[in-house]
């Protein structure tokens, strides 16, 4: 889109960056930068691609340390098949 730094919900939508939906409940539960002009609400379209890029580099270092927890290969067999087994006790 242009060089605006303020985007209403259905123009950050049609960015693809999220569903309107989704920017609507995000906006009730204040997770994302917002005002709100009278009963139109403006996001910030910079700063929330921002802490989406954030939110997306913390949950990769996290998957990245779950996964080097196990340093060898016996351990990580290990640890699957106690998870496995413990889906199937369920």
């Amino acid at each position: 889109m242009g060089d605006k730094l303020f985007y209403t919900i259905r123009e950050t939508a049609k960015t693809g960056v999220l569903s309107e939906y989704a920017l609507r409940i995000l906006v009730k539960q204040n997770k994302i930068p917002y005002i709100k002009c009278g009963v139109k609400v403006l996001i910030n379209y910079p700063l929330l691609l921002d802490r989406l890029n954030e939110q997306s580099r913390k949950a990769i270092v996290e998957d990245n340390n779950e996964i080097n927890v196990f340093s060898t290969k016996k351990e990580r067999l290990t640890a699957h098949r106690q998870m496995s087994s413990s889906v199937l006790t369920l």
